[in-house]
């Protein structure tokens, strides 16, 4: 299967090929391939044929010494994108799992996608950097002036220089004396010009997915380095600038600019010849933690072992105890219980939950105790649409053409990628409506 890649250097997670074409897509070596078979990047394959392949199972950014590559979710397979929205897109749901998993070992309770992290800092030091220089540009002193066209006037300064005239009590000041503010490039921003272009040696073509090698950015940060007489080679000279800054800085943006340049200048980064990964493998944990997480404002939360009966063994007398089952999403309302599980699959595709997903579903409703009301059964999976969210259909148990009436519908539901994004790295949740939605299906109260 040949390696699908568009503009140079997207690749969809799930792509299969041969080691060799691997190699030559990715411009790296054999035992490069296998060191990212071990860190988990690729999974072994294999084709009609009996044909060893990789599977590509990596979501986030692959950088060579010679080639830079982004891996998108695959719900973009066959989509036509705007590749720098999408890209923006995934890495904001990266990097807020990333911050949801430091929060402690609860934080993601069915098994936590591996996080490479290759780039590591330097490459979360490089984005906030380059936000902040792309939103304010280079870091610039403000010093009033004296201005004559009384743009605004210098009260302290008429005062003390100009003539007072008394006229009926009050005090007339026929010469005010007017200021502006000018701007300079600081030190800060000297610095600031210093940090982005090492980052950019130090993370070769990464850099480049963010931003054209002849942004204008880079521009003003060469001819800022090239201007300066300070001495950036001097790490007392560069603590210098931070620790002044620390001291004059009081706008809400410069903290943030001096709290960046602090915490790279004290870490030493090099240039690695191993490729610099950045991103999750098993993605599909990533999209069971943005929807738990959204779906903290809906109701209480329940564990199943609470409120539902296990599985467990009798042998020769002997009980054995199996893990609990665990849906991802188990609320509890005034109304009853919802259940939910969150699945990476590509609806508007119509690739859906297999057969051991779907008798999971229907099992943790059948164990849930007799005295606990069921509003609902819920499978969320993602889409492109627009839409925030969608009834995509439902899941029945049938022989023939008949359901089976003992297994209650499963309602699927389809939620907006993009405003997924949006809400999990605002850490907000779903809107009231949404949640009064999804009890109506439930509840079977609106036609679908």
């Amino acid at each position: 299967m040949t390696i699908s890649v568009e503009q140079g250097f997207i690749i969809v997670e799930g792509t299969i090929a041969s080691v060799e074409d691997w190699c030559k897509a990715l411009l790296i070596d054999n035992a490069a391939i296998a060191a990212l078979i071990t860190q988990g990047v690729f999974q072994r394959s294999r084709s009609a044929n009996g044909q060893s392949q990789l599977r590509l199972n990596m979501v986030g950014l692959i950088a060579t010494q010679n080639k830079a590559f982004f891996c998108l979710p695959k719900i973009y397979a066959g989509n036509d994108i705007d590749l720098s929205t999408s890209i923006r897109s995934v890495l904001s749901a990266v990097q807020t799992y990333h911050r949801y998993i430091q929060r402690g070992p609860e934080a993601s309770l069915s098994g936590e996608a591996d996080i490479f992290l290759g780039g590591g800092s330097l490459l979360d030091h490089f984005l906030r950097l380059w936000e902040w220089t792309r939103d304010f540009g280079l870091h610039q002193d403000e010093q009033p002036i004296r201005n004559d066209g009384y743009q605004s006037i210098n009260w302290r300064s008429t005062i003390w220089n100009s003539l007072p005239v008394h006229q009926s009590g009050s005090v007339i000041y026929p010469e005010p004396i007017g200021e502006k503010i000018a701007q300079s490039l600081s030190d800060l921003g000297v610095l600031q010009a210093y940090a982005l272009k090492k980052i950019q040696y130090a993370l070769g073509n990464v850099s480049d997915i963010f931003s054209e090698k002849n942004d204008n950015i880079w521009t003003s940060c060469s001819e800022a380095i090239n201007n300066t007489a300070l001495y950036l080679n001097d790490i007392f000279s560069i603590n210098g600038i931070i620790y002044l800054y620390e001291g004059i800085c009081t706008r809400d943006n410069d903290v943030e600019l001096v709290d960046i340049l602090k915490n790279y200048f004290e870490e030493f980064y090099k240039k690695s010849s191993s490729p610099i990964l950045y991103g999750v493998s098993s993605f599909h944990v990533v999209w069971e933690n943005m929807c738990v997480s959204i779906f903290n404002n809906f109701g209480d939360s329940r564990v199943h072992s609470d409120i539902a009966t296990q599985p467990s063994y009798n042998l020769y007398g002997k009980i054995l105890e199996l893990e609990a089952q665990r849906p991802d999403i188990l609320r509890s309302l005034d109304q009853g219980i919802i259940i939910g599980d969150a699945k990476w699959y590509k609806a508007d595709s119509n690739d859906l939950p297999k057969t051991p997903d779907a008798i999971k579903q229907f099992s943790y409703q059948n164990s849930i105790l007799k005295e606990y009301s069921i509003i609902g059964n819920f499978l969320f999976l993602p889409t492109l649409s627009n839409v925030e969210w969608i009834y995509l259909g439902k899941l029945t148990m049938k022989f023939g053409k008949d359901d089976d009436p003992r297994f209650p519908d499963v309602h699927l539901i389809g939620l907006g990628w993009k405003n997924m994004v949006s809400l999990y790295a605002k850490s907000a949740c779903f809107p009231p409506e949404f949640c009064d939605w999804l009890v109506t299906i439930g509840s079977n109260k609106i036609n679908i």
